[in-house]
């Protein structure tokens, strides 16, 4: 079967973005295996029409009535605004059917970015208040955060120090943008909004370089800080927290 796709978010990326379109979702281990044999696919597929080679990351989604209403990775609001807003940076092989912006749901944005950076720091000296901040909700998970000092490690089980700084840079720049209704969805957008940031965007980064992302970092919880009475109970049921 021909599963539609889009390639999407920054032209300047090394590695492909992909959104797969299905009729249901799984199980996440049923979504997970579907994900792979796209990956494999879109190798071929890719190869075929001569595209560079880079790594890619699938994703996939259902389309209704012109809008991304359920995802296997991430919030639909994001990924729906994402797509539309970055579409055209691409080299594209099937039509855009989003046919619009949604609102986005600036709270589980903000939840999720927490989660995103307390879990680069799983494998380290603090996992056991890392762990439970990630299963708790906003006021849990806040403390820990505003505790981790982000220049004390520069190491990372398994992953590279380079990509996880430019995963947190991008998520506290998209975070901080939302915050003064700004949606970023390209580093290019951050940059421009948080300079900054570039080294980390751009996998540039020195340890000296951390004490910015830990400024920042101490920012955006002065902001959750500032915004705390406006979040209802919510929580991060509902959408994936890969």
């Amino acid at each position: 079967m021909d599963y539609p796709f889009y390639i999407f978010g920054s032209h300047s990326s090394v590695d492909y973005d992909v959104v797969v379109f299905t009729n249901r979702l799984g199980t996440t281990k049923e979504n997970q295996d579907f994900c792979n044999q796209q990956t494999q696919y879109l190798e071929t597929f890719f190869n075929t029409r001569n595209l560079p080679v880079k790594k890619i990351n699938t994703n996939i989604a259902i389309l209704e009535n012109g809008i991304i209403t359920a995802v296997h990775k991430g919030t639909p609001d994001e990924l729906n605004n994402s797509v539309l807003y970055t579409y055209s940076l691409h080299q594209q092989f099937y039509p855009l059917l989003i046919t619009r912006a949604v609102e986005r749901n600036w709270q589980l944005k903000m939840l999720r970015a927490c989660r995103t950076i307390l879990s680069f720091y799983t494998r380290t000296a603090i996992r056991s208040d890392i762990k439970l901040a990630l299963q708790g909700d906003l006021d849990v998970k806040l403390p820990v955060l505003e505790n981790l000092d982000i220049t004390q490690w520069t190491e990372f089980h398994k992953n590279d120090p380079q990509d996880c700084w430019k995963t947190i840079a991008f998520q506290l720049g998209q975070a901080l943008g939302l915050l003064e209704n700004k949606e970023l969805y390209t580093k290019e957008d951050i940059i421009d909004f948080l300079p900054e940031m570039s080294v980390f965007l751009n996998r540039k980064t020195t340890y000296t370089d951390l004490t910015t992302l830990q400024n920042y970092k101490n920012l955006f919880i002065k902001r959750l800080k500032e915004v705390r009475p406006l979040f209802s109970q919510l929580t991060e049921t509902g959408a994936s927290t890969e």
